[in-house]
């Protein structure tokens, strides 16, 4: 084989192997997420509900409720006077025509909702997503076109590139860019000879700017700016980078139009439209006269809008986080979004998070120094406290019922608190006012970490009418009802600073201040506003309230004091869970240093926090607790109890197929539903679960992709589950009416700044009945995690920087869903509140701040919300992987908060991080995606923890079907029947189809290649060798005029099989040889080694193999030898009959094949030519043979072409005497 060949081999076997190893690693694929690719690529059978007419009748409903939500989540910020009068809301005559100035407030611009898992997003929605343009045409406002037109040319669109940005800002990610035109385009000449900015002035003195900043899941936002210059430059490439200015502030086009507005306008309103709060500082430097702060508006907000603007609607929305001047001023700032992209991030703040931090520092004198352009103080660093909110109207409160005297003790019994407050409308329209309650600990300087101000209760009013629009002239009042507990005011104490060895939750003794107050700074000023309440000495809940289970540190390292048997104290160290504390003392780094109210000056974060390292931290982030007790669980064969969840139309038991394809119609076993899911320790259970196989209990676990799996034995369908927190949407579904036709709702954070309870309730009933239309049986929402900081991608999905108005807002709509028969993911738990690196980002903080902030909304919605699910977060806590982290989804939510349903992960990412063993001995329940990984159900231990994990999956759908079945639903704004069962058919697997094909192509291709590739080659015939004409060894030559002619079967028998082995054309000059530095003949490159030197090195045999066949040749008749520099030529005339030369140490004998003997011993030998000429390598006397007999061939040929030259010439000779002759006769 030669060299050439065998590449050519090696190259092909290599495609084959790619293409079978491909092959396989597409079906393995395919078989792991074969239900996810079919509902990617087919849809996931839920089309057909939409169509009908309760749904349709539904979304229209929620259509409504989405208005509502704006309306009441919009919040005015500013509204200055102007000629006198507030600047909102506008006249009759201000508002016909307006000037909408800025990119943002164009359809391409306007921003309905973050991006990600949270809802189907614009870009898949757009039908229903209405923009600003459309809510103030349908208003009656007419907006200049012209200015709108200007926006549309210069980008119609947003990028639909998301994903995180580079940090090192050489970014083509272009999610974030500005797209603002220049100065220039406002200048540029219009048909009537104007400026587009002198038309603006001309068409309206009424101008709103659009300021707009997006979010979006896997994304944090970038601490620098990037800008599509000319609006047409291509996503794919590099942006202009401002790094002077973060993302959250404005950019220079923006302050560029802010004044080109303020020039031509009487009144300048700004809109904000944005997923994160920004600085918004700008609203005082350029004079704006009033702004609204609209969120993500949903798929029909933005129509309360113009409500607003008109004054049809009175804002009473209020912030859900601080908004100071300058957000480098928050103690998150250096460790807060990106800044994790070196892989972990420390929560270096402690507790002090948004008004927890402004108003402590505040109160500590921290900004008595500061005096700018804003104010002093407290008032030039904050522009909107926590809390704020302006209102057309105006209200005053009264106390009218305390439950706990002021002056009175703190009960130690935990028993609730209430306060009701009557607020009346005194101004002069109609509105809804929202009463706040914060408190103030005793604090000792050095003791437990605690915030000046805290919110502890709040309660929002109905629609209030002032008097002048009330029949009896009396305007409306509503006595609205504040509650709290002890327990909401505890200090979680990690670290016992207050020396009384106990850690865990607890009450310093001392003055506890309330306050009612409009913001988390401006108390009321209502007699009685302010009081207190006072506990004689430090009390302690050792254990849960509601549950009373044990509260202890789970993540910090702590002594313990007690005495041994012989009544001697002794002092015990207990170890951080998995032996790496929470607030990375144990990493080899130095310790972390908490900003703490000691010395807020001295400890305040100003650089980022290097990433811990060290054996521990190494040792901890593979960390597998040991599982639990197996107690009386016993792993048995499956027993066939007759108990079924669902059956048949006639009461019969369904088959796996049945359950799983959707198109069975089915009832539910009610009165078997009702026992498992009202009674978490019903003895039931133990019955169903013995029905089950250890692959129905795997299966259960293992397969968790957007539904849980269908069981056969008990009689359980396949369970749908959506996304996300803005409403139910299958992301996962590449397009159809069953990715883009769910209600697109207001971002959750808008709905947070409404403060209503009740909206939140009703938001949570909406969706349950949306997925009870469609067949959706669970919810991969709502978002607990906190607003850390201002730079997370989803704070838009999450409710508030503070944990109280998160947890109820979050909790209501978990009651809400639940009650219509939903079960809700609770996500993410916990200490999401970063994006960057989010899987397996390592999180540092002190569990003081892990309990009394990122836990706490979660806590509140398992206890107040009944939350029976659970969705861990990507993050690690600590360096354990929170799914995988015992301690926190196993001893604090189930052990101390009495927790009961399913935790699925987030997104499955494989063995290697979400191994399963760590997952349910660590808590979780379900898989999101598809798990392969074995686990080893022979371990008593192991499998318990599994038939746990199916217990909770079950549980989950058990519990929101028996809560909606006895849940009194007369009072529900949305409501809906669970005993109606929607089907939902599997859309056949097309591409399935197709993958087989490719299967069957690819491996037939491999066999057909593999066949030809090693097939042997067909041996040529062995025949009698016939006499060749003269003995090459002897002396007895033949002359050309006694050479018989050859036939094809003589020259065949000339050469045996092991001569015509010999034979082969004659190779072109390999890439190899010539890079080697060799000529064609072997001689390396630059050596003139000449034939007669070539020849002398032979050895003595291939000298003579050479000699006999020149000699041979020689004696043909008329045969003449020409010598050169490179060998030896014979010929005939000028018929060449051999070339004779010395090729890589070795002689050999060229021939040319042109005639038909040659051509057919060529066929008949096999060898193929790619070229005429052919070599014989002299190296055995059997090639000598074969040489002599081509020869003769050769010789044969040419006395052939002489005889017909010569009978050429006769013939034209006896043409021309006939010609001749002819010509005499005439």
């Amino acid at each position: 084989m030669t060299k050439t060949k065998l590449i050519v081999r090696i190259v092909v076997l290599a495609i084959m192997a790619i293409l079978f190893a491909g092959i396989i690693v597409a079906d393995v694929f395919a078989n792991r997420y074969f239900d996810l690719i079919t509902e990617y690529l087919h849809g996931s059978g839920m089309a057909d509900s939409f169509r009908s007419e309760e749904m349709q009748s539904a979304l229209a409903a929620n259509d409504e409720l989405v208005r509502e939500m704006e309306a009441e989540g919009i919040v005015l910020l500013r509204n200055e006077k102007v000629d006198g009068k507030p600047a909102l809301p506008l006249t009759e005559d201000e508002a016909k025509k307006i000037n909408v100035f800025g990119w943002g407030g164009s359809d391409g611009g306007w921003v309905n909702g973050s991006d990600g898992s949270v809802n189907a997003s614009g870009g898949q929605n757009k039908a229903r997503s209405q923009k600003l343009t459309k809510a103030l045409t349908e208003a009656g406002i007419e907006y200049n076109t012209e200015l709108m037109d200007m926006y549309t040319n210069y980008r119609n669109m947003r990028t639909t590139f998301r994903g995180l940005h580079d940090p090192t800002k050489n970014t083509t990610n272009n999610f974030f860019m500005f797209v603002e035109p220049g100065e220039e385009y406002y200048n540029a000449t219009g048909e009537n000879g104007k400026t587009v900015l002198e038309n603006a002035a001309e068409f309206s003195k009424t101008s709103i700017v659009v300021i707009a900043r997006l979010g979006g899941e896997s994304c944090d936002l970038p601490f620098y700016q990037t800008k599509n210059t000319t609006g047409k430059m291509d996503d794919t490439q590099p942006l202009p980078v401002d790094d002077s200015r973060t993302y959250l502030e404005l950019t220079t086009e923006e302050e560029a139009v802010l004044c080109m507005a303020r020039g031509i306008s009487d009144k300048l309103i700004v809109i904000y439209n944005g997923c994160n709060n920004m600085e918004m500082s700008y609203l005082e430097d350029f004079d704006v006269d009033a702004c609204i702060s609209v969120g993500g508006t949903g798929q029909s907000g933005v129509h309360a809008i113009p409500d607003v603007l008109l004054g049809e609607i009175n804002p009473s929305g209020k912030t859900t986080a601080t908004h100071p001047y300058d957000i480098k001023t928050d103690p998150t700032f250096a460790n807060a979004g990106t800044t994790a992209s070196k892989g972990d991030q420390t929560y270096a703040e402690s507790i002090y998070v948004g008004y927890r931090w402004y108003e402590t520092a505040d109160a500590e004198g921290y900004w008595d120094n500061v005096d700018n352009e804003y104010g002093q103080g407290y008032d030039g660093v904050v522009q909107y406290p926590f809390g704020y909110g302006l209102s057309y109207t105006t209200f005053s409160w009264e106390i009218v019922e305390q439950s706990l005297a002021p002056g009175s003790a703190l009960p130690t019994d935990n028993s609730e608190i209430t306060v009701k407050v009557r607020v009346t409308n005194t101004g002069d329209r109609p509105g809804k006012d929202i009463v706040q309650l914060y408190y103030t600990p005793p604090y000792t300087r050095g003791g437990i970490e605690k915030s000046a101000i805290n919110l502890v209760a709040f309660a929002k009013t109905a629609e209030l009418k002032p008097a002048n629009m009330t029949e009896n002239g009396i305007p409306e009042s509503q006595v609205v009802e504040l509650t709290f507990t002890p327990y909401d005011m505890a200090s979680y104490d990690c670290y016992d600073r207050n020396f009384n060895r106990n850690v865990g939750y607890e009450l310093d003794a001392g003055e506890y201040i309330m306050r009612l107050s409009n913001t988390a700074h401006d108390l009321d000023d209502c007699e009685g506003a302010q009081w207190s309440y006072n506990l004689a000495a430090n009390y302690k809940f050792r254990n849960d309230p509601v549950t009373g289970n044990r509260v202890t540190n789970r993540f910090t390292n702590y002594d313990t004091v007690y005495k041994n048997e012989s009544g001697e104290f002794v002092t015990q160290r207990i170890n951080a869970y998995s032996n790496c504390a929470l607030d990375g003392s144990d990493a080899d780094q130095p310790d972390t240093t908490y900003l703490t109210r000691a010395d807020f000056a001295g400890t305040f974060p100003k650089v980022t926090e290097p990433k811990k390292t060290g054996q521990a931290v190494t040792d901890a982030k593979s960390y597998v607790a040991e599982p639990s007790d197996p107690g009386d669980v016993v792993r048995k064969d499956p027993v066939d109890n007759g108990l079924r969840l669902v059956t048949d139309e006639n009461g019969g038991s369904m088959s796996q197929s049945e359950l799983n394809s959707g198109t069975v119609q089915y009832k539910y076993n009610d009165e078997l539903m009702l026992d498992l899911g009202l009674d978490y320790d019903s003895p039931t259970w133990d019955t169903l679960l013995a029905q089950l196989s250890d692959n129905d209990i795997y299966t259960l676990v293992s397969k968790g992709g957007y539904s849980n799996a269908a069981i056969e034995s008990i009689g359980k369908p396949i369970l749908y589950d959506s996304d996300g927190p803005a409403g139910l949407n299958r992301h996962i579904i590449s397009s159809g009416v069953d990715r883009t036709e769910w209600t697109m709702y207001v971002m959750p954070n808008v709905l947070a700044q409404s403060w209503n309870t009740t909206l939140s309730y009703s938001f949570g009933l909406s969706v349950g009945k949306e997925a009870n239309l469609t067949g959706n049986k669970g919810w991969y929402a709502p978002g607990a995690n906190m607003q850390r900081s201002f730079f997370c991608g989803r704070n838009s999905e999450y409710y508030s920087e503070d944990p109280l108005l998160s947890g109820i807002m979050t909790a209501e709509t978990c009651r809400g869903s639940i009650n219509n028969g939903q079960y809700v993911y609770l996500k993410h738990f916990a200490v999401n509140d970063s994006e960057t690196n989010r899987v397996g980002l390592y999180t540092w903080l002190t569990e003081q701040a892990l309990r009394e902030l990122y836990l706490r909304p979660f806590e509140i919605g398992v206890k107040r919300g009944g939350a029976n699910g659970m969705m861990a977060a990507f993050n690690r806590i600590g360096a354990v992987w929170a799914g995988g982290n015992r301690a926190m989804t196993h001893e604090i939510l189930r052990d101390e908060w009495g927790f009961r349903g399913s935790v699925v992960t987030d997104s499955y990412d494989g063995v290697a991080y979400n191994p399963i063993k760590q997952a349910v001995i660590g808590g979780v329940d379900l898989m999101l995606g598809t798990c392969t990984e074995s686990i080893d159900m022979d371990d008593p231990a192991l499998y318990a923890e599994m038939r746990e994990s199916a217990k909770n999956i079950i549980y989950a759908w058990c519990n929101a079907y028996a809560t909606a079945k006895t849940h009194d639903p007369s009072e529900d704004r949305f409501t809906a029947s669970v005993d109606f069962v929607v089907t939902v058919p599997k859309p056949f697997p097309y591409w399935f189809v197709g993958l087989v094909a490719i299967n069957v192509v690819v491996i037939a291709g491999i066999i057909v290649g593999t066949f030809f590739l090693f097939k042997p080659k067909k041996k040529r015939k062995n025949k009698d060798a016939a006499a060749v004409s003269g003995d090459p060894n002897g002396n007895t030559v033949p002359n050309a005029g006694n050479i018989a002619p050859v036939n094809a079967d003589e020259a065949s028998a000339a050469v045996n099989a092991d001569s015509a082995a010999m034979i082969a054309p004659e190779p072109a000059v390999s890439a190899t040889a010539v890079a080697a530095g060799e000529s064609a003949d072997g001689i390396p490159s630059g050596e003139t080694l000449s034939f007669a030197d070539a020849f002398e090195q032979l050895p003595e045999d291939a000298k003579t193999r050479f000699k006999q066949v020149e000699k041979y040749a020689l004696n043909i008749s008329g045969a003449e030898e020409k010598a050169t520099g490179k060998g030896v030529t014979v010929k005939i005339g000028s018929k060449r009959l051999v070339r004779l030369k010395v090729r890589r140490g070795k002689p050999v004998a060229l021939f040319d094949m042109e005639n038909d003997e040659l051509r057919s011993y060529r066929k008949e030998s096999g060898i193929k030519f790619p070229h005429a000429e052919t070599m014989i390598t002299l190296d055995k006397d059997d090639s000598v043979t074969a040489a002599c007999r081509m020869i003769n061939i050769a010789a044969e040929r040419v006395q052939r072409e002489k005889e017909q030259a010569a009978e050429r010439r006769r013939e034209a000779r006896r043409n021309h005497r006939d010609t001749s002759g002819d010509g005499e006769d005439e």
